[in-house]
């Protein structure tokens, strides 16, 4: 069975996270988050029943540490066939050869939290719009309750975007959005947050998974100002 490594963890937000019983899973809180110079968030999407038929994977998708046990799987040990984690990877460092270091170093400085709170049936599923209506409000807890300052999202569904825009209109938060050049087939978009008097800045990015030019989503994350 799979352990938490609890050395690569901040734990000190659990007792919060605790208190929201909206969020299905705990979020990966790198360990030197709290020391970084620009707090980002870096939002996936979904998590998903790769086998509905075995009772230990039912087991596991139930426990609150899911989320965190998948990410350490794919992010940090290596030990998947994890092609969106390596190509965000690449990207971030403009680098095809990312080491275990390197991953480490990243994901250690960063919180990881997925948009949609329910798990999906099957790797066939996709989310609905309304999963991401859902999901929108409780990140934007997370961003006040972590400092998020930036936040890097997977994906850019029209229904995303939508659905972020009702739900920081019913939410009462002002927001801008700003589109960037296509980079092959898709627009990244930034838009910018306001949460009580403070901006966080979000940038959508073609999900990093199949058919992801690494080389190209780079130019884009060092000539803007949302990544550092």
């Amino acid at each position: 069975m799979l352990e938490l490594d609890l050395e690569n963890l901040d734990v000190s937000f659990d007792d919060e996270f605790f208190k929201n019983e909206k969020l299905t899973w705990l979020p990966w809180v790198g360990v030197n988050f709290q020391t970084t110079t620009v707090r980002t968030l870096v939002l996936g999407e979904s998590t998903y029943n790769w086998n509905p038929s075995s009772a230990v994977v039912q087991d596991r998708i139930k426990k609150n540490d899911h989320l965190r046990l998948v990410h350490q799987n794919n992010a940090i040990k290596f030990k998947a066939k994890s092609e969106y984690t390596r190509n965000f990877e690449r990207a971030v460092f403009d680098n095809k050869k990312v080491t275990p270091l390197m991953a480490k170093q990243l994901w250690h400085s960063v919180v990881y939290h997925n948009l949609v709170l329910r798990c999906m049936k099957d790797v066939k599923a996709r989310p609905k719009y309304d999963d991401y209506l859902v999901g929108w409000p409780e990140t934007f807890k997370l961003f006040e309750l972590l400092s998020v300052e930036q936040c890097i999202c997977y994906g850019l569904e029209d229904k995303k975007i939508k659905a972020f825009k009702e739900a920081a209109t019913l939410c009462g938060y002002e927001f801008k959005v700003q589109k960037f050049s296509k980079i092959g087939k898709y627009t990244p978009k930034i838009i910018s947050l306001t949460i009580n008097n403070k901006l966080i800045k979000i940038a959508f990015i073609r999900h990093p998974s199949s058919f992801f030019s690494w080389k190209n989503w780079a130019v884009f994350m060092k000539n803007t100002p949302v990544f550092v």
